[in-house]
Protein backbone atom coordinates (compact mmCIF):
# COMPACT_ATOMS: atom_id res chain seq x y z
CA UNK A 1 0.00 0.00 0.00
CA UNK A 2 1.33 3.40 -1.03
CA UNK A 3 -0.18 6.52 0.53
CA UNK A 4 0.02 10.10 -0.72
CA UNK A 5 -0.70 13.15 1.45
CA UNK A 6 -1.17 16.40 -0.46
CA UNK A 7 -1.51 19.96 0.88
CA UNK A 8 -3.96 22.20 -0.98
CA UNK A 9 -4.33 25.97 -0.86
CA UNK A 10 -6.86 27.63 -3.16
CA UNK A 11 -7.57 25.53 -6.31
CA UNK A 12 -9.71 28.30 -7.82
CA UNK A 13 -6.48 30.13 -8.67
CA UNK A 14 -4.51 27.21 -10.10
CA UNK A 15 -3.51 27.22 -13.72
CA UNK A 16 -3.65 24.34 -16.23
CA UNK A 17 -0.03 23.32 -16.91
CA UNK A 18 1.98 20.34 -18.11
CA UNK A 19 3.36 18.46 -15.07
CA UNK A 20 6.35 16.14 -15.52
CA UNK A 21 7.39 13.39 -13.12
CA UNK A 22 9.54 10.26 -13.57
CA UNK A 23 9.47 10.34 -17.38
CA UNK A 24 5.71 10.84 -17.42
CA UNK A 25 3.69 13.95 -18.08
CA UNK A 26 0.08 15.05 -17.87
CA UNK A 27 -1.72 18.31 -18.39
CA UNK A 28 -3.88 19.45 -15.51
CA UNK A 29 -4.40 22.01 -12.78
CA UNK A 30 -3.17 19.74 -9.97
CA UNK A 31 -0.15 17.52 -9.42
CA UNK A 32 -2.55 14.78 -8.35
CA UNK A 33 -3.74 14.32 -11.92
CA UNK A 34 -0.25 12.95 -12.65
CA UNK A 35 0.61 11.38 -9.27
CA UNK A 36 -2.72 9.62 -8.66
CA UNK A 37 -1.84 6.40 -10.51
CA UNK A 38 1.26 5.89 -8.31
CA UNK A 39 -0.73 5.68 -5.06
CA UNK A 40 -3.44 3.48 -3.58
CA UNK A 41 -4.84 6.08 -1.15
CA UNK A 42 -4.65 9.88 -1.22
CA UNK A 43 -5.37 12.34 1.59
CA UNK A 44 -5.81 16.02 0.78
CA UNK A 45 -5.10 18.45 3.62
CA UNK A 46 -6.72 21.82 3.07
CA UNK A 47 -7.85 24.81 5.11
CA UNK A 48 -11.34 25.92 6.12
CA UNK A 49 -10.57 29.24 4.41
CA UNK A 50 -10.74 27.43 1.05
CA UNK A 51 -14.42 28.41 0.86
CA UNK A 52 -13.84 32.11 1.57
CA UNK A 53 -13.40 33.15 -2.06
CA UNK A 54 -14.87 35.98 -4.11
CA UNK A 55 -15.32 35.03 -7.76
CA UNK A 56 -14.61 38.63 -8.74
CA UNK A 57 -11.30 38.63 -6.94
CA UNK A 58 -8.25 39.65 -9.02
CA UNK A 59 -6.50 36.52 -10.17
CA UNK A 60 -2.88 35.94 -11.13
CA UNK A 61 -3.87 34.39 -14.46
CA UNK A 62 -6.61 35.10 -16.96
CA UNK A 63 -7.16 31.51 -18.10
CA UNK A 64 -10.06 29.49 -16.74
CA UNK A 65 -8.65 26.20 -15.46
CA UNK A 66 -10.51 22.98 -14.81
CA UNK A 67 -9.82 23.39 -11.08
CA UNK A 68 -11.45 26.83 -11.09
CA UNK A 69 -14.49 25.60 -13.00
CA UNK A 70 -14.99 22.62 -10.67
CA UNK A 71 -14.35 24.73 -7.57
CA UNK A 72 -17.00 27.30 -8.49
CA UNK A 73 -19.45 24.56 -9.43
CA UNK A 74 -19.08 22.74 -6.10
CA UNK A 75 -18.17 25.47 -3.62
CA UNK A 76 -20.25 25.92 -0.45
CA UNK A 77 -21.01 28.90 1.73
CA UNK A 78 -21.04 29.28 5.51
CA UNK A 79 -24.72 28.51 5.88
CA UNK A 80 -24.57 26.76 9.25
CA UNK A 81 -23.65 27.76 12.78
CA UNK A 82 -22.55 24.19 13.56
CA UNK A 83 -18.83 23.89 12.83
CA UNK A 84 -18.80 20.07 12.69
CA UNK A 85 -21.63 20.20 10.14
CA UNK A 86 -19.69 22.78 8.13
CA UNK A 87 -16.61 20.54 8.03
CA UNK A 88 -18.62 17.50 6.93
CA UNK A 89 -20.46 19.45 4.20
CA UNK A 90 -17.24 21.11 3.09
CA UNK A 91 -15.37 17.81 2.73
CA UNK A 92 -18.28 16.41 0.74
CA UNK A 93 -18.27 19.46 -1.57
CA UNK A 94 -14.52 19.20 -2.17
CA UNK A 95 -14.85 15.48 -2.87
CA UNK A 96 -17.30 16.36 -5.63
CA UNK A 97 -14.82 18.91 -6.95
CA UNK A 98 -12.09 16.23 -6.99
CA UNK A 99 -14.31 13.97 -9.04
CA UNK A 100 -15.05 16.87 -11.36
CA UNK A 101 -11.35 17.33 -12.24
CA UNK A 102 -11.07 13.62 -13.02
CA UNK A 103 -9.64 12.09 -9.85
CA UNK A 104 -10.89 8.79 -8.42
CA UNK A 105 -12.98 9.78 -5.39
CA UNK A 106 -12.97 6.19 -4.11
CA UNK A 107 -9.34 6.52 -3.09
CA UNK A 108 -9.21 10.22 -2.18
CA UNK A 109 -10.16 11.58 1.25
CA UNK A 110 -10.41 15.32 1.98
CA UNK A 111 -9.47 16.61 5.45
CA UNK A 112 -10.37 20.23 6.23
CA UNK A 113 -8.13 21.84 8.86
CA UNK A 114 -8.20 25.12 10.81
CA UNK A 115 -6.90 28.27 9.16
CA UNK A 116 -5.49 31.41 10.74
CA UNK A 117 -5.63 35.13 9.94
CA UNK A 118 -7.58 36.82 7.15
CA UNK A 119 -6.56 35.10 3.86
CA UNK A 120 -9.87 35.68 2.03
CA UNK A 121 -12.15 38.63 1.35
CA UNK A 122 -14.79 38.13 4.07
CA UNK A 123 -13.86 35.78 6.92
CA UNK A 124 -11.36 36.18 9.73
CA UNK A 125 -10.06 32.99 11.30
CA UNK A 126 -9.24 33.34 14.99
CA UNK A 127 -7.32 30.65 16.81
CA UNK A 128 -3.88 29.18 17.29
CA UNK A 129 -1.82 27.82 14.41
CA UNK A 130 -0.97 24.81 16.64
CA UNK A 131 -4.46 23.47 15.93
CA UNK A 132 -3.49 22.71 12.33
CA UNK A 133 -0.89 20.15 13.44
CA UNK A 134 -2.98 18.66 16.26
CA UNK A 135 -6.18 18.19 14.26
CA UNK A 136 -4.28 16.87 11.23
CA UNK A 137 -2.46 14.30 13.37
CA UNK A 138 -5.67 12.99 14.91
CA UNK A 139 -7.45 12.78 11.55
CA UNK A 140 -4.53 11.17 9.67
CA UNK A 141 -3.81 8.75 12.52
CA UNK A 142 -7.40 7.56 12.51
CA UNK A 143 -7.42 7.01 8.74
CA UNK A 144 -4.00 5.39 8.41
CA UNK A 145 -4.45 3.10 11.42
CA UNK A 146 -7.60 1.71 9.81
CA UNK A 147 -5.70 1.16 6.57
CA UNK A 148 -2.84 -0.63 8.35
CA UNK A 149 -5.32 -2.99 10.03
CA UNK A 150 -5.78 -4.76 6.70
CA UNK A 151 -3.00 -3.48 4.41
CA UNK A 152 0.79 -3.30 4.70
CA UNK A 153 1.89 0.32 4.22
CA UNK A 154 5.22 0.46 2.38
CA UNK A 155 5.38 4.13 1.44
CA UNK A 156 3.99 7.44 2.65
CA UNK A 157 4.65 10.46 0.44
CA UNK A 158 3.91 14.14 1.07
CA UNK A 159 3.28 16.44 -1.89
CA UNK A 160 3.59 20.08 -0.79
CA UNK A 161 3.24 21.60 -4.29
CA UNK A 162 -0.08 23.32 -3.60
CA UNK A 163 0.34 24.10 0.12
CA UNK A 164 0.21 27.66 1.48
CA UNK A 165 2.18 29.44 4.18
CA UNK A 166 2.69 27.17 7.21
CA UNK A 167 1.08 24.10 5.62
CA UNK A 168 4.16 22.46 4.00
CA UNK A 169 6.42 22.87 7.05
CA UNK A 170 3.93 21.55 9.60
CA UNK A 171 2.66 18.82 7.27
CA UNK A 172 6.19 17.50 6.78
CA UNK A 173 6.68 17.10 10.52
CA UNK A 174 3.34 15.42 11.20
CA UNK A 175 3.52 13.15 8.13
CA UNK A 176 6.92 11.84 9.22
CA UNK A 177 5.58 11.31 12.75
CA UNK A 178 2.52 9.37 11.55
CA UNK A 179 4.83 7.28 9.36
CA UNK A 180 6.80 6.32 12.48
CA UNK A 181 3.63 5.21 14.25
CA UNK A 182 2.60 3.06 11.28
CA UNK A 183 6.08 1.52 11.15
CA UNK A 184 5.94 0.75 14.88
CA UNK A 185 2.57 -0.94 14.58
CA UNK A 186 3.61 -3.02 11.56
CA UNK A 187 6.92 -4.07 13.14
CA UNK A 188 5.15 -5.07 16.36
CA UNK A 189 2.50 -7.07 14.53
CA UNK A 190 5.11 -8.97 12.52
CA UNK A 191 7.34 -9.48 15.55
CA UNK A 192 10.46 -8.34 13.72
CA UNK A 193 12.15 -5.10 12.66
CA UNK A 194 13.19 -6.34 9.23
CA UNK A 195 13.40 -4.49 5.92
CA UNK A 196 9.85 -5.51 5.04
CA UNK A 197 8.46 -3.38 7.87
CA UNK A 198 10.40 -0.23 7.03
CA UNK A 199 8.44 2.61 5.48
CA UNK A 200 9.74 4.72 2.63
CA UNK A 201 8.96 8.35 3.44
CA UNK A 202 9.20 10.82 0.60
CA UNK A 203 8.36 14.47 -0.07
CA UNK A 204 7.62 16.07 -3.42
CA UNK A 205 7.32 19.66 -4.59
CA UNK A 206 6.65 21.11 -8.03
CA UNK A 207 8.65 23.84 -9.72
CA UNK A 208 7.41 27.35 -8.94
CA UNK A 209 5.12 28.72 -11.63
CA UNK A 210 6.92 31.58 -13.43
CA UNK A 211 5.17 34.88 -14.11
CA UNK A 212 5.45 34.12 -17.81
CA UNK A 213 2.01 33.73 -19.28
CA UNK A 214 2.92 31.15 -21.92
CA UNK A 215 5.20 28.98 -19.74
CA UNK A 216 3.28 25.78 -19.03
CA UNK A 217 5.83 23.09 -18.10
CA UNK A 218 6.50 22.25 -14.45
CA UNK A 219 8.61 19.43 -13.05
CA UNK A 220 7.63 17.60 -9.85
CA UNK A 221 10.77 17.13 -7.75
CA UNK A 222 11.64 14.64 -5.02
CA UNK A 223 12.98 16.78 -2.17
CA UNK A 224 13.18 14.07 0.50
CA UNK A 225 13.59 10.28 0.48
CA UNK A 226 14.30 8.49 3.75
CA UNK A 227 13.69 5.21 5.53
CA UNK A 228 11.45 5.11 8.60
CA UNK A 229 12.73 2.29 10.82
CA UNK A 230 12.21 3.57 14.36
CA UNK A 231 9.76 5.45 16.56
CA UNK A 232 11.16 8.61 18.12
CA UNK A 233 10.03 9.01 21.76
CA UNK A 234 10.75 12.34 23.41
CA UNK A 235 10.72 13.36 27.08
CA UNK A 236 9.76 16.92 26.14
CA UNK A 237 6.30 17.71 27.47
CA UNK A 238 3.51 20.01 26.31
CA UNK A 239 2.58 22.68 28.85
CA UNK A 240 -0.54 23.69 26.92
CA UNK A 241 -2.32 20.30 26.54
CA UNK A 242 -5.71 21.92 25.88
CA UNK A 243 -6.44 25.60 26.39
CA UNK A 244 -9.95 27.05 26.30
CA UNK A 245 -10.54 30.75 25.71
CA UNK A 246 -13.30 32.08 27.99
CA UNK A 247 -14.02 35.82 27.88
CA UNK A 248 -10.55 36.42 26.46
CA UNK A 249 -8.77 34.43 29.19
CA UNK A 250 -7.06 31.06 28.65
CA UNK A 251 -7.91 28.17 30.93
CA UNK A 252 -6.21 24.76 31.10
CA UNK A 253 -8.32 21.62 31.00
CA UNK A 254 -7.70 19.92 34.35
CA UNK A 255 -9.24 16.59 33.31
CA UNK A 256 -6.88 16.28 30.34
CA UNK A 257 -3.98 17.32 32.55
CA UNK A 258 -4.76 14.36 34.81
CA UNK A 259 -4.91 12.00 31.80
CA UNK A 260 -1.64 13.42 30.48
CA UNK A 261 0.02 12.39 33.75
CA UNK A 262 -0.64 8.73 32.95
CA UNK A 263 0.31 9.12 29.30
CA UNK A 264 3.65 10.64 30.28
CA UNK A 265 4.43 7.64 32.50
CA UNK A 266 3.97 5.34 29.50
CA UNK A 267 6.20 7.62 27.40
CA UNK A 268 8.93 7.71 30.07
CA UNK A 269 8.77 3.94 30.71
CA UNK A 270 9.33 3.31 27.00
CA UNK A 271 12.03 5.99 26.67
CA UNK A 272 13.95 4.35 29.53
CA UNK A 273 14.46 0.55 29.63
CA UNK A 274 11.76 -0.10 32.23
CA UNK A 275 9.65 -3.02 30.91
CA UNK A 276 8.17 -3.95 34.30
CA UNK A 277 6.87 -0.42 34.84
CA UNK A 278 5.68 -0.15 31.23
CA UNK A 279 3.77 -3.42 31.52
CA UNK A 280 2.07 -2.36 34.76
CA UNK A 281 1.14 1.11 33.59
CA UNK A 282 -0.08 0.03 30.17
CA UNK A 283 -2.30 -2.60 31.76
CA UNK A 284 -3.89 -0.09 34.15
CA UNK A 285 -4.72 2.68 31.66
CA UNK A 286 -8.33 2.55 30.46
CA UNK A 287 -10.02 4.16 27.48
CA UNK A 288 -7.02 5.75 25.78
CA UNK A 289 -8.32 4.65 22.38
CA UNK A 290 -11.34 6.94 22.76
CA UNK A 291 -9.40 9.93 24.05
CA UNK A 292 -8.25 11.41 20.73
CA UNK A 293 -11.80 11.52 19.35
CA UNK A 294 -13.13 13.03 22.59
CA UNK A 295 -10.51 15.79 22.37
CA UNK A 296 -11.37 16.45 18.73
CA UNK A 297 -15.10 16.61 19.54
CA UNK A 298 -14.38 19.06 22.36
CA UNK A 299 -12.37 21.27 20.02
CA UNK A 300 -15.12 21.18 17.39
CA UNK A 301 -17.77 22.15 19.96
CA UNK A 302 -15.55 25.04 21.17
CA UNK A 303 -15.53 26.54 17.65
CA UNK A 304 -18.01 29.28 16.70
CA UNK A 305 -19.05 30.34 13.19
CA UNK A 306 -20.03 34.01 12.95
CA UNK A 307 -21.03 36.27 10.07
CA UNK A 308 -17.50 37.54 9.59
CA UNK A 309 -15.34 35.06 11.44
CA UNK A 310 -14.68 31.51 12.57
CA UNK A 311 -13.41 31.49 16.15
CA UNK A 312 -11.53 28.50 17.56
CA UNK A 313 -11.77 28.95 21.31
CA UNK A 314 -9.83 25.73 21.96
CA UNK A 315 -6.11 25.14 21.39
CA UNK A 316 -4.80 21.56 21.29
CA UNK A 317 -1.11 21.17 22.12
CA UNK A 318 0.69 19.28 19.28
CA UNK A 319 3.20 17.61 21.64
CA UNK A 320 0.31 16.44 23.81
CA UNK A 321 -1.26 14.82 20.74
CA UNK A 322 2.06 13.25 19.75
CA UNK A 323 2.40 11.76 23.24
CA UNK A 324 -1.22 10.59 23.24
CA UNK A 325 -0.92 8.81 19.88
CA UNK A 326 2.49 7.35 20.78
CA UNK A 327 1.13 6.02 24.07
CA UNK A 328 -1.88 4.54 22.28
CA UNK A 329 0.18 2.45 19.84
CA UNK A 330 2.54 1.32 22.61
CA UNK A 331 -0.30 0.38 24.97
CA UNK A 332 -2.08 -1.57 22.24
CA UNK A 333 1.05 -3.67 21.72
CA UNK A 334 1.67 -4.19 25.45
CA UNK A 335 -1.91 -5.27 26.08
CA UNK A 336 -1.70 -7.75 23.21
CA UNK A 337 1.31 -9.29 24.98
CA UNK A 338 0.34 -9.34 28.67
CA UNK A 339 -3.46 -9.40 28.44
CA UNK A 340 -5.03 -9.10 31.89
CA UNK A 341 -2.23 -10.76 33.85
CA UNK A 342 -1.29 -9.22 37.19
CA UNK A 343 2.45 -9.43 36.50
CA UNK A 344 4.74 -9.48 33.48
CA UNK A 345 6.59 -12.74 32.86
CA UNK A 346 10.08 -13.17 31.48
CA UNK A 347 8.49 -14.27 28.19
CA UNK A 348 6.34 -11.11 28.19
CA UNK A 349 9.43 -8.96 28.69
CA UNK A 350 11.19 -10.73 25.81
CA UNK A 351 8.22 -9.95 23.56
CA UNK A 352 8.02 -6.35 24.81
CA UNK A 353 11.71 -5.92 24.08
CA UNK A 354 11.35 -7.17 20.51
CA UNK A 355 8.05 -5.46 19.72
CA UNK A 356 8.44 -2.17 21.61
CA UNK A 357 11.95 -1.31 22.78
CA UNK A 358 13.74 -2.53 19.65
CA UNK A 359 11.79 -0.07 17.51
CA UNK A 360 12.48 2.81 19.92
CA UNK A 361 16.09 2.34 21.07
CA UNK A 362 18.67 -0.25 20.03
CA UNK A 363 20.67 0.58 23.18
CA UNK A 364 17.76 -0.18 25.51
CA UNK A 365 17.00 -3.30 23.50
CA UNK A 366 20.55 -4.56 24.17
CA UNK A 367 20.35 -3.61 27.88
CA UNK A 368 17.11 -5.52 28.39
CA UNK A 369 18.43 -8.56 26.51
CA UNK A 370 21.51 -8.57 28.74
CA UNK A 371 19.41 -8.58 31.92
CA UNK A 372 17.16 -11.33 30.55
CA UNK A 373 20.23 -13.42 29.78
CA UNK A 374 21.63 -12.92 33.32
CA UNK A 375 18.32 -13.88 34.91
CA UNK A 376 17.99 -17.01 32.81
CA UNK A 377 21.57 -18.02 33.53
CA UNK A 378 21.21 -17.59 37.31
CA UNK A 379 17.78 -19.11 37.86
CA UNK A 380 18.43 -22.09 35.60
CA UNK A 381 20.68 -23.40 38.38
CA UNK A 382 18.71 -21.79 41.22
CA UNK A 383 15.00 -22.49 40.65
CA UNK A 384 12.50 -20.90 43.07
CA UNK A 385 9.26 -22.20 44.53
CA UNK A 386 7.82 -19.06 46.10
CA UNK A 387 7.98 -15.27 45.79
CA UNK A 388 11.34 -13.78 46.68
CA UNK A 389 13.47 -10.71 46.04
CA UNK A 390 15.43 -10.89 42.82
CA UNK A 391 19.06 -11.94 43.24
CA UNK A 392 21.66 -12.77 40.61
CA UNK A 393 25.16 -14.17 41.34
CA UNK A 394 27.57 -11.81 43.05
CA UNK A 395 25.18 -8.89 42.73
CA UNK A 396 22.64 -10.80 44.79
CA UNK A 397 25.18 -11.30 47.58
CA UNK A 398 25.89 -7.58 47.95
CA UNK A 399 23.88 -5.29 50.18
CA UNK A 400 20.69 -4.60 48.21
CA UNK A 401 19.19 -1.13 47.97
CA UNK A 402 15.46 -1.22 48.62
CA UNK A 403 14.90 2.33 47.33
CA UNK A 404 14.77 2.89 43.56
CA UNK A 405 17.91 4.54 42.20
CA UNK A 406 17.48 5.89 38.69
CA UNK A 407 21.08 5.20 37.67
CA UNK A 408 20.85 1.55 38.77
CA UNK A 409 17.38 1.16 37.28
CA UNK A 410 18.59 2.36 33.87
CA UNK A 411 21.81 0.31 33.96
CA UNK A 412 19.89 -2.88 34.77
CA UNK A 413 16.71 -2.25 32.76
CA UNK A 414 14.59 -1.86 35.89
CA UNK A 415 15.80 -5.10 37.49
CA UNK A 416 17.29 -3.44 40.57
CA UNK A 417 18.44 -5.98 43.17
CA UNK A 418 16.53 -5.56 46.43
CA UNK A 419 13.61 -3.89 44.69
CA UNK A 420 12.19 -6.42 42.23
CA UNK A 421 10.26 -9.51 43.33
CA UNK A 422 10.40 -12.66 41.24
CA UNK A 423 7.58 -15.23 41.22
CA UNK A 424 7.82 -18.91 40.17
CA UNK A 425 5.96 -20.18 37.13
CA UNK A 426 5.49 -23.24 34.98
CA UNK A 427 6.68 -24.89 32.82
CA UNK A 428 10.05 -23.10 32.81
CA UNK A 429 11.97 -19.94 33.66
CA UNK A 430 10.22 -18.01 30.87
CA UNK A 431 7.05 -18.18 32.98
CA UNK A 432 8.73 -16.57 36.00
CA UNK A 433 7.15 -13.15 36.56
CA UNK A 434 8.23 -9.86 38.10
CA UNK A 435 6.83 -6.93 40.02
CA UNK A 436 7.68 -4.24 42.51
CA UNK A 437 6.09 -4.29 45.95
CA UNK A 438 4.63 -0.89 45.16
CA UNK A 439 5.22 -0.16 41.49
CA UNK A 440 3.52 3.24 41.66
CA UNK A 441 5.96 4.34 44.34
CA UNK A 442 8.88 3.04 42.27
CA UNK A 443 7.52 4.83 39.23
CA UNK A 444 7.11 8.09 41.13
CA UNK A 445 10.64 8.00 42.54
CA UNK A 446 12.20 6.88 39.27
CA UNK A 447 10.28 8.90 36.69
CA UNK A 448 9.14 11.85 38.79
CA UNK A 449 5.97 12.87 40.61
CA UNK A 450 4.44 15.12 37.98
CA UNK A 451 4.04 15.08 34.24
Amino acid sequence: MKVLISTWGLPAEWKDVEYNYEDRSARGCSTLQLLEENYDRIFILTLESIFDYNNDRTRKYDNISKCRECYIENTIRYETENYKDFIERGELALTKMIGCIGLNTDKVKVIILPSIGHPGPTKKFDGNVKNYASVAMVRLFDELMKISDSEHVEEICLDTSHGLNFMPTISLDISRFISQLIFFKQAANSGTKNDGNKIRFRALNADPLPRIQDYNFLGINEVLNETINSLSVSLEKDNDIYLSSVNGELHKDEELKSIYYYIRKVIKSSYYPFPILLGNYSRDIKGIQDMRNKILDKWLSDTIIGNESIIHNGTIGPKFIKDLLTAEVIINVIKSIIGKKDRVSLEDIKNMNEKVYKSISEINHVLINQEISEIEKFYKGNPIHSKELLKMGKMGDSNPIDEPVKRIMIAHAGFQIGLVYIYPGEPNISAYSFDYENYKEVLKKTLGKGI
